[in-house]
């Protein structure tokens, strides 16, 4: 069987483009016999790789060319398709992505050759988007029950589940008959239900019944790169609370999942940390409404936010509040950065 051989050659000495623009190149085929082609196809793409799962996406596919190739013959063939807009290259630990010019010829009987060419996507915005930003949102009330329902309404909803497995480990008690098939569930809800509970009691109840009624508010949760993430911790003690410290922490990261189900195995990398002790040993005065204001510059450069099935480039704010003689109080969000906007081809 006569064997064909792909090349493709970018017009570009560095194929580095930016959304909008166009792929230009030529693709080149050489056989060694004759050799009948169903379809020379083309087509924009990018794939995932790294440590998890692959995952890929097509832009743009078209055919080049049908029909009979002459041994020994060159062919040349131009292309030129559009820059494929999301995901951004990256290259990194766990997690990289990559765009290609992907060429496969159809060979009727025979082996499809295929020819895979590597191009450099960068993080830009093609337009302006609106944003709605949120507007600052005070709680207005100081009740540590309507604060606990906000915060945790779906404990409720696992204790409701929990609860028409613990009617079989009672039937099993009381008349020490269990239903076949279901032995396992009640071993596992009589171990994970008290595990939780205590979980729940000392490290979500307990900090949040010192503290009062605490929150963490960011003013803004999608940013760019260079921008301010402003926020602040906000409480209204119970009592007078002695807090240690307050710590804010900004942390980017590369994650991604391997596998799936019981076998998944998921890794993770940090890519930027920064740490800032806004608020030194205190005393949170009982009834008094507080706010400790943080604020962090995010770096000039780095990968923006890219959330895809198994593979993530997030940013997120963690605060922790110190309690002396208690669990701290912890709480995160993950902020947005969105890549920098394309004016006139040139980023802003």
């Amino acid at each position: 069987m006569p064997r064909c051989h792909l090349s493709i050659k970018l017009n570009r000495a560095k194929p580095s483009y930016s959304p909008g623009e166009m792929v230009e190149g030529v693709v080149r085929v050489v056989t060694d016999g004759d050799v009948s082609c169903s379809g020379l196809m083309l087509s924009s793409m990018w794939k995932t790789h790294g440590r998890g799962n692959v995952e890929s996406g097509e832009f743009s596919k078209q055919k080049l060319y049908a029909g009979m190739w002459a041994a020994g013959a060159v062919y040349t063939y131009e292309f030129s398709v559009p820059v494929g807009c999301w995901p951004p290259s990256y290259d990194g630990h766990v997690v990289s992505i990559g765009h290609y010019i992907n060429v496969k010829a159809d060979i009727p009987w025979g082996r499809d050759p295929q020819k895979l060419c590597p191009y450099w996507v960068k993080p830009r915005r093609l337009q302006q988007q609106v944003v709605v930003e949120s507007e600052s949102k005070r709680r207005h009330t100081s009740s540590l029950p309507v604060y606990l329902f906000k915060q945790y309404w779906w404990v409720p909803v696992i204790l409701a589940l929990a609860a028409m497995f613990i009617s079989k480990i009672v039937t099993f008690v009381k008349y020490g008959v269990i239903e076949e098939g279901v032995d396992f569930i009640v071993v596992m809800v009589l171990i994970n239900v008290p595990l939780f509970s205590l979980w729940f009691f000392f490290f979500q109840f307990l900090p949040a019944r010192v503290l009062g009624c605490p929150e963490l508010f960011i003013e803004k949760d999608t940013l760019v790169h260079g921008g301010e993430v402003k926020g602040q911790f906000l409480t209204t003690a119970r009592r007078d609370v002695s807090v240690n410290e307050m710590i804010a922490v900004l942390e980017g990261t590369e994650s991604c999942s391997s596998g799936s189900g019981s076998s998944a195995k998921n890794y993770t990398h940090v890519i930027y940390e920064s740490t800032q002790v806004f608020q030194a040993a205190t005393v949170l005065q009982e009834g008094k409404a507080l706010s400790f204001p943080f604020r962090f510059k995010l770096p000039e450069a780095g990968p923006c936010s890219v959330s895809l099935e198994s593979n993530h480039l997030s940013w997120k704010l963690s605060v922790r509040v110190n309690i002396p003689d208690c669990p701290d109080w912890r709480q995160e969000q993950y902020l947005w950065i969105e890549p920098p906007l394309l004016v006139e081809g040139k980023p802003r």
